[in-house]
């Protein structure tokens, strides 16, 4: 579940993954259109998932004192 402003509309709804029409993972995050209940289009971008602390990198060996 996610907010979907629709312009036409001027209204913001709450809507499900069923109104997604088109979804595409691009350099600025993923973006795509949903539908509105009344069937207005409208461009959606979720964004970039925040990088993960140390990804790509090798991580330290951890070791507990005994």
């Amino acid at each position: 579940m996610f907010d979907l402003y629709c312009e036409i509309c001027d209204r913001t709804y709450l809507v499900g993954p069923r109104s997604l029409s088109r979804l595409e993972n691009t350099d600025e995050g993923l973006v795509g259109e949903a539908t509105c209940p009344h069937g207005h289009v409208t461009r959606v971008e979720f964004g970039r998932a925040p990088a993960r602390a140390g990804a790509g990198q090798e991580q330290p060996e951890q070791r507990l004192a005994v």
